[in-house]
C-alpha cells in the first residue's frame, strides 16, 4: 500500500490526527500577538494606533519567525531576536525614523 501524499493545504494547516506542523504555530503565533499587542499598547500605554500597528506588525512577523525557528530547529533564524526587541522599544519610545536637515 502505498502512502496518501499530503496536499498543500494539509500541510499548512495539519492533519486529522491534530498534529499541527510548525509553519502553523508560528502563523498563529504571530497573528495572536499582533491582536493583542496593538490594543495593550493603545489602550494602556496610550501609543497612537497608527504607530502601535506598524510596530507589532514587525515585531509579530519578527515572533513568528522566531516560534518557527525554535519548532523546526533552524536556529539560524534566531537572528530575529534582535528585530523584535528592536521594534519592541520602537513601539515603547517611539523616536524620529528619519534624519531631517535643514
Amino acid at each position: 500500500m502505498s502512502a496518501r501524499r499530503q496536499s498543500f493545504s494539509q500541510f499548512h494547516v495539519g492533519t486529522a490526527s491534530l498534529e499541527r506542523p510548525s509553519f502553523f504555530y508560528a502563523y498563529a503565533g504571530m497573528w495572536l500577538h499582533l491582536i493583542i499587542s496593538v490594543p495593550v499598547l493603545v489602550l494602556f500605554a496610550g501609543i497612537p494606533l497608527l504607530e502601535a500597528a506598524s510596530s507589532m506588525a514587525v515585531g509579530s512577523l519578527s515572533l513568528g519567525i522566531i516560534i518557527y525557528s525554535l519548532l523546526s530547529r533552524e536556529y539560524g533564524l534566531l537572528v530575529n531576536i534582535v528585530s523584535y526587541v528592536l521594534s519592541l522599544a520602537r513601539a515603547i519610545d517611539p523616536q524620529p525614523s528619519a534624519i531631517h536637515f535643514s
